[in-house]
């Protein structure tokens, strides 16, 4: 077995570990109380955005993002207002996390990494597969070839495990930021149309792309529950908010 390959399928099985723990409970918590009147109250929350902001002209998008979210538009420069915009987000898409190993912080920052984990054992499970494949066609003694070989599936094993451990803790993340976006989504919403709404006044402070930018942040977080199909049995609500996130997103294409 090469050293180098060895050393780096080594490296990232220890980092991905730091991500993980037997102790750490990963059960995604099934909500069945839903109700229609939850939906209906969510639908009544987005169309109020819509109307308060529809018609509202330049001064007062700038009041309601400076009442509601505390950025004063008219007083930042683009860097400071990207800045204000990003933090502003961050605050009520990351949950308050009680663990105080940073590794296991519900946040932002964890479920990138660990979703480039996941991938990165994709892609090494699939460079163990053509390892395997090259030691067939080398002239190996039988000994030889079946201690590589083994030394091979154990590593695959290994990372075969961690991927399903990766997905357990990324789909449980994934449903903590998505209960914050959920509680969070009036503030939320309104932050981000109104911001759409500015820069069709002002783009020169800050454009679509800032915005769009924003809302793929919170889709590429809440992918995992959709390719698990997590939410199907889960929230209908939260289809409601996947929903306009996506429809907010097409608008933005639209002015691109």
């Amino acid at each position: 077995m090469h050293n180098t390959f060895n050393g780096k399928l080594n490296d990232l099985i220890q980092t991905a570990q730091k991500y993980l723990s037997e102790t750490y409970d990963m059960e995604v918590k099934l909500q069945s109380n839903v109700t229609l009147l939850m939906i209906r109250s969510f639908d009544d929350i987005v169309t109020t955005c819509k109307e308060e902001i529809s018609d509202a002209d330049e001064k007062h998008v700038a009041f309601i993002l400076k009442t509601l979210c505390s950025i004063d538009v008219n007083n930042l420069n683009k860097k400071e207002l990207f800045e204000q915009v990003e933090r502003f987000l961050s605050r009520y898409i990351n949950p308050v996390s009680k663990n105080r190993d940073d590794f296991f912080a519900v946040n932002e920052k964890n479920i990138i990494s660990m979703i480039n984990l996941k991938q990165n054992c994709i892609e090494a499970l699939k460079m163990i597969n053509s390892e395997c494949n090259y030691l067939r066609n080398k002239n190996l003694g039988r000994m030889r070839f079946a201690a590589e070989i083994d030394k091979y599936n154990a590593l695959a094993a290994r990372l075969e495990n961690i991927q399903n451990l990766l997905e357990k803790r990324i789909e449980y993340d994934a449903d903590k930021i998505l209960d914050s976006i959920v509680e969070n989504f009036y503030i939320i919403y309104i932050f981000l149309v109104a911001l759409y709404r500015y820069t069709q006044y002002n783009s020169a402070v800050i454009d679509y792309v800032i915005i769009l930018s924003l809302v793929d942040r919170m889709l590429y977080i809440v992918d995992p529950l959709l390719q698990s199909r997590a939410l199907k049995s889960k929230y209908l609500l939260y289809y409601h908010v996947v929903f306009e996130l996506k429809e907010l997103r097409l608008l933005l294409l639209s002015q691109l």
